[in-house]
Order: structure tokens, then sequence, then C-alpha cells
């Protein structure tokens, strides 16, 4: 993810160096602590745009609000060397208690669901989840969200993760129609599951049927034919 780090820096605050420069940036991100340039490439002569908010709200935002109220260029100045002095001494912590990039940004998602930012449907519907099936679905919108991936993609990730002999067909000329074949039994927990992800991932407009258990016959593949194994398509 961070290609140049200080030697087994696999944390939040991965830069190293003399001309390291933290500053507070003017729009945040919900979950991501560090702006999106850092995370793919750091190069030490880069400001590092940082949200303080997501985590350390309660040292940041009394004091930062007092700056914002004063436009004397001494005191702007002051303002930014108080964040990037902070923000060094949270990198160091944070380097030696272990704290990951994914964990920061995994619990803050999780928390928004669980607490009903994503609505109160999808609000319930995770709490059936097991803690294992919540962190999956937890990794798959962190992945979302800090590589950019479509949607989709992303969806398809999920199906073939929590039902690893899936099959997913996309129609060439009508991509918003989609064919998935599960084979699970279409029990309960299953279908919720599939429930969440449509609510997470999956794109406005997308069309998709369902087929558990039994595969459709395809003309001329004689495995998906056998009378009674299949389902019509």
């Amino acid at each position: 993810m961070i290609r140049s780090r200080k030697a087994g820096y696999e944390y939040l605050w991965a830069g190293s160096g003399k001309n390291i420069k933290f500053i507070s940036e003017e729009e945040y991100s919900p979950y991501l602590e560090i702006n999106g340039d850092f995370l793919n490439e750091f190069r030490l002569e880069n400001e590092i745009k940082v949200n303080p908010f997501i985590r350390f709200n309660s040292i940041f935002s009394s004091f930062l609000e007092i700056f914002q109220e004063t436009e004397e260029e001494k005191y702007k100045e002051i303002r930014k060397k108080f964040i990037h002095e902070a923000l060094m001494c949270l990198r160091e912590i944070d380097y030696v208690t272990g704290t990951t990039i994914i964990d920061i940004y995994c619990e803050k998602i999780l928390r928004d669901i669980e607490g009903g930012v994503f609505g109160d449907e999808l609000m319930a519907d995770f709490k059936k989840l097991t803690e294992e099936e919540k962190n999956a679905m937890v990794l798959l919108y962190y992945d979302k969200i800090v590589t950019g991936k479509e949607s989709f993609d992303v969806f398809s990730n999920g199906i073939k993760y929590f039902f690893p002999d899936s099959i997913i067909y996309q129609k060439k000329y009508e991509r918003k129609k989609v064919v998935i074949y599960i084979n699970r039994e279409k029990k309960k927990e299953n279908r919720l599951k599939v429930k969440i992800m449509e609510n997470l991932f999956l794109p406005l407009g997308v069309k998709i049927k369902y087929y558990w258990e039994n595969h459709f016959g395809v003309i001329n593949v004689e495995k998906t034919l056998k009378l009674g194994e299949v389902s019509v398509f």
C-alpha cells in the first residue's frame, strides 16, 4: 500500500524523515485519516494532509476552533505548528501500539453501520451476522473506499468470498442484467448476507437473478443439463 516507509512501519503514520509536514485538511473524508495521494505513494517532500478529527477530536476540536476565529498571521503559524507537532507525537504512539491503517478505518466503518449511519434496515440486518461475517463486510467496504474499486466489483468479490464456488454471469450487451449461481441452500442466513451486500455495494439499476443450489441448464454443457438438478433459465 505504501511503498516508501520506515522499516516495519505498516501503520497509520508510515512516513519517516525530517521533511514530513502534517497539515489539517479543509475538507474531510469521514473515513480516510490521510489523503488518498499519500496512501498511494509517499514522498519525503510531501505535505501530508490529515483529518485529525476521526480519532483525535477531543484533542483538536476546541483548540482549532479558537484559532479559527483569528485572522492574524502569527496565530495561523502557531496553529500549523501545533497540528504538526501533535501529529508527530501521535504517529509514534501508533507505531508503538501497532495501530494499522486498516484497524482505524474498519473500526470507524463498523461504528457507523452499527450506529445507523447507513440506515436502520442495514443496522438491524448487520446485527444478525457473526463477528467474522461483520469483519468481512467491513473489509469489503474499506477496500471500496480506499482503492476506489467499482461498486459492482466489490459486490462480486463479496459474493465469491462468502460463497466461494459461486458463478457470476453478466450479459455482454446489457451490463446491468446479471445472473448469479450460488451453490448453497436458499437459507435465511445466506439470503441475509446477499441482502446486506446489495445494500452496501450494488449500483443503482443493476438487476440480479439468483439461482440457489441448482445451476441453470446451459445448452451443449452436459453437466448442467441433468434432469432434476437444474433450474430453467
